[in-house]
């Protein structure tokens, strides 16, 4: 009779411990720590013309730089930075720049959200940009008519010029993409 007793105190203890880990795991599931559908992703770049952001030649037109920015929790401030040995375009960009710490010799930093100035004369060449695009979850960033004016400025044969965009979004996440552009010394149309 006690070993009976023992024997059905045993599968009691036993189902309790199943069904307080059937409790717990239920509790854990449910309880979002591993669900990830609330996750908001962070800022993307994406450009159409050129998926693997290859390197592309200079070209006076026909050029298509328009990038697609993404920001699940909106956008928060967009920056270009620059890198061109054209330095007469370089120096261009620098007296457009309002933000004095954003200007820089080799690499300006074109601030498309908190500088006015840059602002303004960005959108009047047809490139969104000024308080209108923050909070904005998805961007269409069209930097074909900024690119080609390097072309403007005679830059030397055989150089390299590169556009990086970061991008902030309203949860502080931060993405950069570089955008390459080769002048070989012939302008193609």
């Amino acid at each position: 009779m006690i070993h009976i007793i023992m024997k059905k105190n045993l599968l009691i203890s036993i189902k309790a411990v199943i069904m307080t880990a059937a409790l717990i795991t239920t509790v854990f599931i449910t309880s979002g720590c591993s669900k990830d559908d609330d996750k908001v992703d962070g800022p993307s770049i994406e450009w159409a013309a050129n998926p693997n952001f290859s390197t592309e030649e200079l070209a006076a037109q026909g050029m298509s730089v328009d990038l697609t920015i993404k920001a699940p929790a909106g956008i928060e401030g967009i920056v270009i930075s620059v890198q061109s040995p054209a330095a007469s375009f370089i120096a261009t960009l620098n007296a457009m720049i309002s933000i004095e710490e954003n200007k820089d010799a080799t690499s300006p930093k074109l601030d498309l959200i908190n500088d006015a100035t840059v602002s303004s004369t960005l959108t009047a060449l047809g490139i969104q940009s000024g308080t209108a695009v923050q909070g904005k979850t998805e961007l269409e960033l069209n930097l074909s008519s900024l690119v080609p004016m390097i072309l403007y400025f005679s830059p030397a044969a055989n150089t390299d010029h590169i556009f990086t965009a970061t991008i902030t979004d309203k949860n502080g996440n931060t993405y950069s993409k570089a955008v390459k552009f080769h002048y070989s010394g012939s302008e193609t149309n």
